[in-house]
C-alpha cells in the first residue's frame, strides 16, 4: 500500500507540474472538483503544500558523511528503487516510516543529509566543492550533502487555476501547521525517485543547474505526497469543503509589436504626403489626368509625324537611334478629333 501511496503521489505532481517552469515559490494542488472550472478562474481561499529550502550545501567528503540509512536494504529505500542519474533523496530516521519528533506542531524545520547520483553530461561539470563517490561507471558518481528546509501548509487568497483540476499561487506564502506534513515528509524519497523515472514534471534544463534542479524534486515530491495524504492517506479526513469563486471569462488579447505599429504608421504618413503631393502638381499643371498612360498612347494620332519623316514611332515610350534627329515632339493646341490628340513636330 505505501508503494501504491507513493505512486499516486507522483502522479498527482506530474498532473500538477506537467511542463511547467515556474519557480521555486509556486505550490501548486490537483483538486479534482475544480474541473469544471475555466483557466484562470479564482477561488477565494485555497490550503496548498509548502516547503521551501533555506540553504543547500555540498561536501568533498564522502565515506564519512555516508549515514547508516544509506546502506538499509528495505524495499522503500529509493537508491535500491532505482539508482539512476538524477535520483536525490533526503536522509530520514526510516525508511517508510513518520517518525513523530518532540514538540511537533505540523511544521518541519530542519536541517538532513542528501545524497544523489551525479551524471556529467546531465549536470555539466562538477562544481569542485562537491565530492564524488564514483559506483560502477565512472561517469556516475554519488555526491553528498545537507539540505534545510521547511515543511508545511500554507493558506492562498486568490488561488487561480492554472489547468486542468490545478490551483497554485501567483504571490507569497506563509507556512501554517498541517497534519499532512509528517506522512509528506516520509513519502518524499520514493515519490522523488519515480518522478525522476519518468521524467515528466522535472525542469527540462538540469545542465549547469543542479541546485536549480533538486529545489525542484523536492518542492514537486513533497506537494505530490502531501496531495496523497490529504485525500487518501492516514492524514485525511472526510468534510465537505467550499470556497468562492470568480469565474474567468475567455477573452482575446492582443499582442502588440512596437515596431510594427510606427511601421504602420510611416507607411500611413507616406501615402498620404505622396497623395497630397500629387494632388498639389495635378492642380498647378493646367493638364487633365491621364489615368491610363499605355492607353493614352494608342490613342494619339500620330499622321503628321508619319506624313514629315516617312515613318512612324513603333514605341513612344522608347526611342530607336534613327530617331534621334526628328525633332522635339508636342501635342498640337487646341486638337481633339473624336477624343485623339494629335501629336506635331517642332523642328531643331
Amino acid at each position: 500500500m505505501y508503494i501504491q501511496g507513493c505512486a499516486f503521489a507522483s502522479a498527482f505532481a506530474s498532473t500538477a507540474w506537467r511542463d511547467s517552469l515556474e519557480d521555486e515559490r509556486t505550490m501548486k494542488r490537483v483538486i479534482r472538483n475544480i474541473g469544471h472550472l475555466p483557466i484562470n478562474s479564482t477561488l477565494k481561499n485555497v490550503t496548498l503544500p509548502y516547503f521551501a529550502i533555506t540553504k543547500l550545501e555540498w561536501t568533498r567528503e564522502t565515506t564519512k558523511v555516508l549515514p547508516p540509512m544509506l546502506d538499509n536494504s528495505s524495499d522503500v529505500n529509493p537508491l535500491n528503487y532505482y539508482l539512476g542519474p538524477g535520483t536525490f533523496t533526503i536522509i530520514p530516521d526510516a525508511w517508510g516510516g513518520a517518525i513523530r519528533p518532540s514538540h511537533y506542531t505540523g511544521i518541519i524545520s530542519e536541517t538532513r543529509p542528501i545524497v544523489g547520483i551525479f551524471k556529467d553530461d546531465l549536470f555539466g561539470d562538477k562544481p569542485s566543492n562537491i565530492g564524488c563517490f564514483h559506483i560502477g561507471s565512472p561517469r556516475h558518481c554519488m555526491i553528498f550533502g545537507h539540505v534545510s528546509y521547511v515543511a508545511g501548509a500554507a493558506e492562498c487568497r486568490d488561488c487561480r487555476v492554472s489547468s486542468w483540476i490545478t490551483v497554485q499561487n501567483d504571490t507569497d506564502l506563509t507556512v501554517v501547521p498541517s497534519e499532512e506534513t509528517l506522512y509528506a515528509i516520509s513519502m518524499m524519497p520514493l515519490v522523488g525517485a519515480m518522478l525522476t523515472m519518468q521524467n515528466i514534471s522535472l525542469p527540462t534544463q538540469p545542465f549547469n543547474n543542479l541546485d536549480g534542479y533538486i529545489t525542484a524534486l523536492l518542492i514537486r515530491s513533497y506537494a505530490g505526497s502531501w496531495i496523497y495524504n490529504r485525500q487518501w492517506g492516514p492524514a485525511s479526513r472526510i468534510s465537505l469543503l467550499s470556497a468562492g469563486v470568480q469565474i474567468a471569462i475567455p477573452t482575446s488579447r492582443a499582442n502588440i509589436s512596437l515596431w510594427r505599429v510606427w511601421l504602420w504608421l510611416s507607411l500611413n504618413l507616406l501615402f498620404t504626403v505622396s497623395g497630397l503631393l500629387f494632388l498639389f502638381m495635378q492642380m498647378v499643371s493646367g493638364q487633365q489626368l491621364l489615368g491610363c498612360p499605355p492607353l493614352a498612347v494608342l490613342l494619339l494620332d500620330t499622321t503628321e509625324v508619319y506624313h514629315k519623316r516617312d515613318r512612324a514611332f513603333c514605341n513612344f515610350s522608347t526611342l530607336a537611334k534613327d530617331d534621334k534627329d526628328i525633332g522635339y515632339l508636342r501635342f498640337r493646341p487646341n486638337s481633339a478629333q473624336e477624343g485623339h490628340r494629335q501629336v506635331e513636330i517642332v523642328e531643331k
